[in-house]
């Protein structure tokens, strides 16, 4: 996979009942442009992308003039999904279809000279607006030329990006975690380098995404806490010296536990709504002490 990412101006047909419904549904997209960008990710456009429609009446050129149209804590939002917008459209480089594109259909349509095309060529990245059936977060299947199928990311949110970089070899997987479950009940960013995943095999850390995946599946907190196969509860070690969390920083503070198909076990502390993960056990020896 290169360092090209590519726009999909495909995917923005008009589907939003407002601007503000464009900005508001397309918030996480922005993070993920400028997750991209700050690791060195070339941004491409299609030169007429200035030119899709977000709503029936608005075009992407109509976000220069937009101002919010009620006052409120979201206009600030607004204003500066706005300017990150902007700056996507209209901040070089950009590309042109010419005559020696390869020809591409995505089933019965032909996509030739599109940014789904020229990502599927150019074995790229491919980035899509949200509130699009055809194209938003999923995997596409791209004929190249009548000659070969290209599997493409088509992506929209965080969880799609790691998925596709992790498949590429783009990142490890503690940062593939942080990606995956950002903004979710689960928080990685306090994971232990020394305590992390690197020390799973493959099955176990498949154990683990799927166990994580459970976690964040519930809308309610309590409702997570009734599900038996996690068993969450509270770390208590028997003694002082038993304490996997002494001399640390976090040695004074309520540490919790929960299973990740056993005999795996990830401890962490919660704030709020969410679960700060620290440290993924692997043997249960510490668990079998608290």
């Amino acid at each position: 996979m290169s360092n090209d990412a590519y726009i999909n101006e495909l995917s923005l047909q008009g589907q939003y009942e407002s601007i503000e419904d464009f900005l508001e549904s397309n918030s996480e997209f922005v993070y993920v442009i400028g997750w991209l960008e700050k690791r060195n990710y070339k941004l491409l456009k299609r030169y007429d992308l200035y030119e899709s429609m977000i709503t029936s009446s608005y075009n992407m050129l109509s976000l220069s003039g937009y101002r919010p149209v009620n006052a409120g804590k979201n206009n600030d939002l607004l204003r500066r999904l706005k300017i990150d917008f902007l700056r996507m459209c209209n901040v070089e480089p950009f590309w042109q279809p010419d005559e020696n594109d390869v020809i591409c259909s995505l089933g019965d349509i032909d996509i030739t000279g599109s940014s789904v095309a020229r990502a599927s060529v150019k074995d790229g990245l491919l980035l899509s607006f949200d509130k699009d059936d055809d194209y938003t977060d999923k995997e596409l299947c791209i004929d190249v030329g009548g000659t070969y199928i290209k599997e493409v990311f088509s992506i929209n949110k965080c969880r799609l990006l790691a998925e596709a970089l992790f498949t590429k070899g783009k990142l490890n997987r503690d940062e593939y975690l942080k990606l995956r479950y950002r903004n979710t009940r689960l928080n990685f960013s306090k994971l232990q380098e020394e305590y992390g995943t690197k020390q799973l095999q493959k099955d176990e850390f498949d154990d683990c995404i799927k166990s994580f995946d459970k976690f964040i599946s519930y809308d309610k907190w309590n409702d997570m806490l009734e599900d038996k196969s996690l068993q969450y509860k509270a770390y208590q070690p028997s003694s002082k010296k038993d304490n996997w969390f002494a001399g640390t920083e976090y040695s004074k503070m309520s540490i919790d536990k929960f299973r990740c198909v056993n005999p795996k076990r990830c401890f962490g502390f919660r704030e709020g709504d969410t679960f700060y993960v620290l440290r993924i056990e692997r043997d249960h020896k510490v668990s079998d002490n608290g």
